[in-house]
C-alpha cells in the first residue's frame, strides 16, 4: 500500500488510462534512492494489468552499465518474433545490437533508435502496452538513448512509459523534453502510516516527528530506522534511543528489497535530514586514433575552418596510398569548407571525393552529394538548380530509407535551405524542426547549432520574429569560446530585422556574427555579406571601399548568375543614375536561376526607386510581381512592406481570402502530407519519419480536416506541389 502518494498515483492513473484508450504517455518519476520510485513503477504495473495490458520491464542494473545495450535486450528477447515486421535496416541494426545478428557499426545506434520505436509499436498494435523502465540512471547509455528516442515521438499509440530515476546529468539530458515528476519526501501524516502499516502501532505524534526528521521523509531510511524499535518506544511510552540517526546510518549497506546492494553513500542519514549522493561516474571518452582524424574531430566540435586545413592535407597526402580513406577525407574537406563559407572550394573538394584513385565506388557518396546539390543550388544556372534539388531530395531519401540518423541532421539542414532557396518555405519549416529534433538525439551540439541557425532561417523568411527570436538565441548560446561555428544564426537573426526595417539592430547582428568568427578582419566577412550590405546602405551609411570592390566582382561575374543579380540590385539600391539599369540587369539575371525570394526583393527595391522617382505606373508592375512572389513563399513582412508601397502608390490592394493550405499544417503533419501525396503508405511514411504508423495516422486524420480534404486522392489532387 501506498501512503500520501495521492497526487504520484493520480498522474499514473491517467497514464495508463489514456495508453489504453489510444493516447500514448510517457512519465518519468525522478527522486532519490529510497524515496519510493519503484513502488509507484509498480503501482503503475498492476493498475496496467488490471486494464488488460501487457507490461514489458527494463530494469537498470550498475554491474552492466557500460554492456552497450545490455537494457534493450531485455525488452528485445522478451519477443523477438516481431523483429521480422520491422523495416529491414532497422531489423538489421537490432538484432546487432541485441547479439541476435551480425554486429552493425557503432554509427548505426541511431538506427537501433528507431528500431526501437518501431518494435514497441508493432507490440502495443497487439494489445494495449506499458513499458516500465526502473533505474534509468543505472541503464547502460546505448539503451537509454533509444528508450529516450521512442518516448518523445510516441503520440497515438496504445503505449505507456513510465520510467524512475535518480537525479542524474546523463538521464536529465536525454529526458529534457519529456514529461517529468519529483518524487519528494512524505509528509508527517504519511509518515506515521507507513509506520503504523509496518509494526501495526500508531507512533505518538513527537515520536511521528522525531521518526520524519530522522528519515527526511525517506521510506527507505524510515523503515530501516523503525526497525528494531518497540511498541512502547513507538507509542511514546518508552524513550527512543539518542542514536536514532546512526541507526539508520548503520543500515545504509543492508540490501534494498529485491535484492539490489544499497551503496551506504545513497542512504546516509544525518541527525536531521536523509543525504544521498552519486558516486562519481566512469567517463567514457575515446580520442582520434590516427593524425588523420585531427581535421574530423574539429569538424565535429565546431572549427570548420580549422578542420578544413587538417583533412586537406591528409587527403592529399593519403591520395595514393590509401585512395578511399583519402576519398572520405576529401568529403570531410568538403563539409568544412561549405560550413566555413566557401561553396566553390566545397564543390570541388566533393568532385575529388567522388573519384578515388582506386576508380572504386566512392565511401562517402551521401555526404558528397548533398554538398554537390546544394552548391549547385547557389552556384549554376537554372537546369544545374533543378539539378542540384534533385540530388538533394533524392539523397535525403536514401538516407532516410537506410534510417541513417548520424547524418540525417546535417542533410536536413542543407535540404531546408535547398527548399528556402526554391521558394518551398513550408517543406524548409518540417524539415528544420525535424532536423533539430534529430540533432538533439545526437548529442552533438554543433549539429545542433546547425539546425536551430537553420529553423531561425525559416521564421525569419516567414516573418515570425518571436521564433526566429527563439530559436537563433538558442543556436548562439550553443556556441563556445573559440570556436569558429557558421554564422548562420547572426545572419538569419540580422535577416529577420532588415525585413521588418529596424537596420541598425540588422548592422549589429550581421556585424555580431563576423566578430564571433576567429579571423583577422571581420570587415572583411561584412564586405562580402550582402544582406549587411544592404542593411548599411538602408542605414544611410557609405559602402567601404572592400564592399565595393566586392559588388564590383560580383556583379561582372555572369557565370554565378544569383550572385551577380543581387550585387546588381545592390548598386541599384546605393546608386544616383544607373540604377534602373542595374535592377533591369538584375531581373535578366534572376530569370535564369529562379529564387523566388531573391526576385521578389529585386522587384520590391525596383519598385521603391521607381515610386520615389514618381513613376508609380512602372513602380506598381514592379511591387504587385513583387507582392505576388512573397506571398507564394510565405514571407509576411516583405509581403507587408510591398503592400505599404503599393498603397502609396494610389492603388487600392486588397487582402487576399487564403483558402486552407500547406501553410495551416504543423511541420510533422506537412511531412507526413508530403509522403502520402508521394505515394507512401502510413508504415513506409512512418519509417522515413522515424514515427509509427498510428502516429502518421493521427497525423493525416489532422491534415485531412485541416485541408478540407477526405482522402489520399482528393489530398493528391487539390495539393499536387506537395509531391516536389
Amino acid at each position: 500500500m501506498l501512503f500520501g502518494r495521492h497526487t504520484e498515483t493520480e498522474r499514473i492513473g491517467r497514464l495508463v488510462q489514456d495508453a489504453r484508450e489510444g493516447r500514448s504517455r510517457v512519465l518519468v518519476l525522478r527522486g532519490e534512492a529510497g524515496i519510493g520510485k519503484t513502488a509507484l513503477l509498480r503501482h503503475g504495473a498492476d493498475a496496467a494489468r488490471e486494464q488488460g495490458m501487457r507490461v514489458l520491464w527494463l530494469r537498470g542494473w550498475a554491474p552492466e552499465r557500460h554492456l552497450a545495450f545490455a537494457g534493450l535486450s531485455q525488452l528485445v528477447r522478451s519477443d523477438t518474433r516481431l523483429i521480422d515486421r520491422l523495416p529491414a535496416a532497422q531489423a538489421q541494426a537490432l538484432r546487432g545490437a541485441v547479439a541476435l545478428g551480425p554486429t552493425r557499426p557503432a554509427a548505426d545506434r541511431f538506427g537501433v533508435c528507431a528500431a526501437t520505436l518501431s518494435l514497441l509499436a508493432e507490440l502495443a498494435g497487439e494489445r494495449p502496452l506499458l513499458v516500465a523502465v526502473d533505474d534509468m540512471h543505472d541503464v547502460d547509455p546505448a539503451s537509454a538513448e533509444a528508450l529516450a528516442f521512442a518516448a518523445r515521438r510516441l503520440l497515438a499509440e496504445d503505449l505507456g512509459m513510465l520510467v524512475t530515476a535518480r537525479p542524474d546529468p546523463a538521464v536529465d539530458s536525454l529526458t529534457v523534453a519529456l514529461p517529468v515528476l519529483e518524487v519528494t519526501a512524505l509528509a508527517e501524516p504519511a509518515v506515521g502510516e507507513l509506520v503504523a502499516d509496518r509494526t501495526g502501532v500508531r507512533p505518538h505524534k513527537d515520536v511521528r516527528h522525531r521518526l520524519a526528521l530522522g528519515s527526511a521523509g525517506n521510506p527507505m531510511a524510515l523503515i530501516e530506522l523503525v526497525k528494531g524499535l518497540t511498541g512502547p518506544q513507538l507509542s511514546g511510552r518508552d524513550p527512543l534511543p539518542r542514536s536514532l540517526p546512526a541507526r539508520v546510518a548503520a543500515a545504509a549497506g543492508d540490501a534494498l528489497p529485491g535484492g539490489r546492494e544499497a551503496p551506504a553513500r545513497d542512504l546516509r542519514v544525518a541527525a536531521d535530514a536523509l543525504v544521498g549522493g552519486a558516486g562519481p561516474r566512469a567517463a567514457t571518452a575515446a580520442g582520434p586514433g590516427r593524425a588523420e582524424f585531427s581535421g574530423r574531430v574539429e569538424l565535429f566540435t565546431g572549427h570548420p575552418a580549422l578542420a578544413r586545413r587538417f583533412v586537406f592535407q591528409a587527403a592529399e597526402e593519403l591520395c595514393d596510398t590509401h585512395p578511399r580513406r583519402s576519398s572520405e577525407l576529401f568529403a570531410d574537406a568538403a563539409m568544412a569548407s561549405l560550413l566555413s563559407g566557401d561553396p566553390a572550394a566545397a564543390f570541388d573538394a566533393a568532385a575529388r571525393a567522388e573519384k578515388p584513385s582506386d576508380g572504386a565506388r566512392p565511401p562517402a557518396a551521401p555526404v558528397t552529394g548533398l554538398i554537390r546539390g546544394i552548391t549547385l543550388l547557389h552556384l549554376a544556372d537554372g537546369s544545374g538548380q533543378l539539378l542540384g534539388r534533385r540530388t538533394v531530395r533524392t539523397l535525403l531519401d536514401r538516407l532516410r530509407a537506410a534510417g541513417a540518423l548520424g547524418m540525417l541532421p546535417f542533410a536536413l539542414y542543407v535540404s531546408s535551405y535547398a527548399d528556402v532557396f526554391t521558394g518551398r518555405t513550408e517543406a524548409a519549416r518540417a524539415t528544420a524542426a525535424e532536423a533539430v529534433e534529430l540533432a538533439a538525439s545526437t548529442g552533438n551540439e554543433f549539429w545542433q547549432y546547425l539546425s536551430l541557425s537553420a529553423l531561425a532561417h525559416v521564421e525569419a523568411v516567414r516573418g515570425k520574429a518571436e521564433l526566429c527570436r527563439e530559436h537563433g538565441q538558442r543556436a548562439l548560446a550553443l556556441k563556445r569560446a573559440g570556436t569558429d561555428y557558421p554564422r548562420d544564426a547572426s545572419e538569419a537573426l540580422g535577416l529577420l530585422e532588415l525585413s521588418i526595417g529596424d537596420y541598425p539592430e540588422a548592422l549589429r547582428r550581421f556585424r555580431g556574427g563576423a566578430m564571433s568568427t576567429p579571423v583577422a578582419g571581420p570587415d572583411g566577412l561584412l564586405d562580402g555579406d550582402f544582406d549587411a550590405m544592404e542593411a548599411r546602405i538602408r542605414s544611410g551609411l557609405p559602402l567601404s571601399e572592400g564592399a565595393r570592390a566586392s559588388l564590383a566582382e560580383h556583379a561582372g561575374q555572369g557565370r554565378l548568375p544569383l550572385r551577380a543579380a543581387i550585387a546588381l540590385r545592390l548598386r541599384g539600391l546605393a546608386a544616383g543614375k544607373g540604377a534602373e539599369d542595374c535592377f533591369e540587369q538584375a531581373l535578366a539575371l534572376h530569370a535564369e536561376v529562379p529564387c523566388p525570394l531573391e526576385t521578389a526583393r529585386t522587384r520590391l527595391v525596383y519598385g521603391e526607386r521607381l515610386r520615389r522617382a514618381g513613376r508609380r505606373a512602372r513602380a506598381r508592375e514592379q511591387l504587385r510581381s513583387a507582392l505576388d512572389g512573397f506571398e507564394r513563399v510565405g514571407a509576411e513582412v516583405w509581403a507587408e512592406r510591398c503592400h505599404r508601397e503599393l498603397t502609396a502608390t494610389g492603388e487600392t490592394v486588397r487582402a487576399r481570402s487564403a483558402p486552407p493550405g500547406a501553410g495551416d499544417l504543423t511541420p510533422q503533419e506537412f511531412q507526413v502530407a508530403q509522403s502520402v501525396v508521394r505515394g507512401a503508405t502510413n508504415k513506409q511514411a512512418a519509417s522515413a519519419l522515424f514515427l509509427s504508423p498510428k502516429t502518421v495516422e493521427f497525423h493525416l486524420g489532422n491534415v485531412y480536416r485541416k485541408l478540407g480534404v477526405r482522402n489520399r486522392t482528393e489530398l493528391s489532387h487539390r495539393y499536387p506541389g506537395l509531391r516536389d
